[in-house]
């Protein structure tokens, strides 16, 4: 990790406006996407009570990311992608420990295409736009 910003955010809203929104770039600098969501865990005792700080296990892109948190509008957007053919509108989740470092944008070590089903929804958008005359 080449950046202190990762090492002192705290988890939680710290660590979020750091990096939402930002840009995925992956190691050779191509998009990969953007950060829409953040899973965190909390560790556990024997007990089962917390028992520290919640971590960030991963980021999360792609489609119906955000869409989880909009209620209704999360089938509206399940709908669109159904339109379009994508088979599965899950969002990509990306480990935290993928995450070399946080700047502008948000720099991973793995390269675009071992991102698995990060193609999905272009595939389909492109298999669309075939469909419309003239393009």
């Amino acid at each position: 990790m080449r950046s202190d910003a990762k090492s002192d955010a705290k988890p939680g809203v710290d660590l979020g406006r750091q990096v939402m929104d930002r840009l995925l770039l992956d190691r050779g600098g191509r998009l990969v996407g953007k950060v829409d969501d953040l899973i965190f865990e909390a560790p556990v005792d024997a007990s089962g009570a917390v028992s520290g700080e919640p971590e960030v296990t991963a980021i999360l892109t792609g489609p119906l990311a955000l869409a989880s948190q909009w209620g209704w509008l999360a089938t509206v957007a399940r709908f669109g992608y159904w339109l379009l053919r994508v088979r599965d509108p899950h969002p990509v989740e990306i480990p935290w420990s993928r995450v070399e470092r946080l700047g502008v944008d948000v720099h991973l070590t793995l390269a675009r295409d071992d991102v698995p089903g990060l193609d999905e929804p272009e595939r389909s958008a492109a298999r669309l736009v075939e469909r419309i005359p003239g393009s």
